[in-house]
């Protein structure tokens, strides 16, 4: 993780095993712990601390559970505005986008990725840090999107999605015309999908990162699988998140709003 210095994150889960693993992975990080079993004793402890970020679990039985509470955190002007991560154990559709439509800004599913929640952490705390200082994206139109899908209709679909958003987008059926195409063009982020004929996204992954010119580069990529240990190996390689298809999309939105936002030079 990026300077951990006065960073603190409360841990709210009802499961003792999570949250240990969570404070331990995070203490060994320097950024100072805090966790509760529960919304209520959670309730009690930011009314004495205001953290920086606050990892809630959804399912939390026998009391209010984590989409209540979050209901509540950002019903509180005093809390409005600490970056929430949702835990999920399932990954359920329709309660990932309701918390993402209540102010959630991402979700992680369990059992974590290492890697990727420290990598997501970083990423809201410098988005926290960056709005409270004033800096924000003040339009979509001047980034441009790379999108490299050996799928002719998946990369229409992703397409026609960004420029909804007011995106600037280019698009790469392979992984040779993709790197053609970021070395000849100002890309700002890529949407790479793993599974791909001749070179993979994987390999794709990694060749964009060996050119210092491009180790910044924001890289999401798309895949089709629920294999944890080739997303591990992409978050590991250089990547900076991933996108399962099909893919919903206020979580595609959240996650590129996101990259950009960390990654990107202020206006």
């Amino acid at each position: 993780m990026s300077d951990s210095s006065g960073v603190s994150i409360l841990i709210v889960d009802d499961t003792l095993e999570n949250r240990e693993l969570l404070a331990k992975t995070l203490d060994r990080e320097g950024v100072a712990v805090s966790a509760c079993a529960s919304a209520e004793y959670a309730r009690e402890m930011l009314n004495i601390e205001l953290f920086s970020l606050i990892l809630l679990d959804i399912s939390m039985p026998g009391g209010m559970s984590g989409i209540e509470f979050l209901k509540e955190i950002k019903g509180n002007p005093k809390l409005a505005d600490i970056p929430v991560v949702m835990v999920s154990a399932s990954g359920d559709k329709d309660n990932v986008i309701h918390c993402l439509e209540l102010g959630a800004k991402d979700f992680i599913i369990k059992p974590f990725d290492l890697p990727l929640l420290k990598r997501r952490i970083d990423r809201y705390i410098s988005e926290a840090s960056n709005a409270r200082q004033g800096r924000h994206i003040t339009s979509t139109r001047k980034f441009n999107i790379l999108i490299v899908d050996d799928n002719e209709l998946n990369r229409d679909i992703l397409q026609r999605r960004l420029d909804k958003f007011g995106f600037l987008t280019k698009v790469a059926a392979g992984g040779d015309a993709a790197i053609e195409c970021i070395n000849k063009y100002s890309i700002n982020l890529v949407l790479l999908d793993i599974m791909m004929p001749e070179k993979d996204g994987v390999t794709t992954l990694l060749e964009i990162r060996q050119d210092h010119r491009h180790k910044n580069l924001p890289i999401i990529m798309l895949t089709a699988l629920s294999d944890k240990e080739k997303v591990h190996e992409c978050i590991t390689s250089g990547a900076d998140d991933y996108i399962i298809k099909p893919f919903e999309t206020k979580v595609l939105k959240a996650r590129i709003d996101a990259c950009l936002t960390e990654k990107s030079n202020f206006v």
